[in-house]
Order: C-alpha cells, then structure tokens, then sequence
C-alpha cells in the first residue's frame, strides 16, 4: 500500500506530495515518487484524459532519493517546474496540460 512521506504545495498552488510505492511494487525506489495535483490548463482528448480547469495526477519517479528531494525542494521554493521533471514523468503526454508550470 502506498505511504505518503510528505505532503506540501507549489508556489502556484499544486499540491505535491513524496511518496513511497516500493511495498507494491519492489523495482521502484523507496520513497521515490513524487506526486503532483496540477490544475489542467487545456483539455485533452478522450474519456479519461484531464479536462481544462480540472485537477489531475502526475507522478514522478527517482532512482536516488537525494535527487528526488532537491526536486521536491525546489518544487516548493519554486526554482523548479513540473516541467523541468518530464523525463522522469510516469506519463509524459501529461505534460502538455501544464504548459510550462
């Protein structure tokens, strides 16, 4: 079952939490995911895609823990976006419902 280690936000408001998912799924890192509540900015298509205006989930996932919370640090400082993360998103195509957050 997933934990949630820390819960915070961004400076423009996005929930973001740490999480660990290794008891589920023993090829993830402890404590090495980090989840993300963003607004979307545009909609996407089909039925289970974010919709404008709504809140959707991201998450993102580290192999090293120290780098999992610098991002986290900066996330909350705001030196950092979502964006700047999408090669480490679960699914990237959900990065274009941020445009540049």
């Amino acid at each position: 079952m997933m934990e949630v280690i820390e819960v915070s936000q961004m400076q423009c408001g996005t929930k973001i939490q740490i999480e660990d998912w290794s008891m589920d799924y023993n090829f993830l890192t402890t404590s090495g995911t980090i989840g993300a509540y963003p607004v979307a900015l545009e909609s996407g298509e089909g039925q289970f895609s974010p919709q404008k205006g709504q809140v959707f989930r991201m998450t993102f996932n580290f192999e090293c823990p120290k780098a999992l919370k610098e991002a986290f640090k900066k996330l909350k400082s705001g030196e950092s976006k979502l964006i700047d993360y999408v090669d480490l998103a679960n699914d990237p195509r959900s990065i274009k419902y941020l445009k540049g957050r």
